[in-house]
């Protein structure tokens, strides 16, 4: 078998590996809570992109209507004077 040191050593190794693999399963746990976080504010982001194409489009189409109404009022047939 080994000696006596071989075993203490191939222990410690045994142990280093341990504590790595703990360490790459917990930097796993929070690249993936990153990541999840990161996935819900892109989201979140798009969603208020939406609602303010909404309204610029709604703002669009309020600025056209007042438009027309003027172009309307210009153009308009105005009773004769006099």
């Amino acid at each position: 078998m080994f000696p006596e040191e071989s075993r203490a050593a191939v222990r410690a190794r045994i142990e280093v590996l341990r504590r790595e693999r703990l360490a790459y399963k917990q930097e796993g746990m929070e690249t993936r809570q990153a990541l999840a976080k990161s996935e819900a504010y892109c989201r979140a982001l798009e969603a208020q992109v939406t609602v303010l194409e909404t309204e610029a489009r709604r703002y669009e189409w309020q600025r056209q209507a007042a438009d027309d109404l003027a172009v309307q009022h210009i153009i308009r047939p105005r009773p004769k004077r006099g």
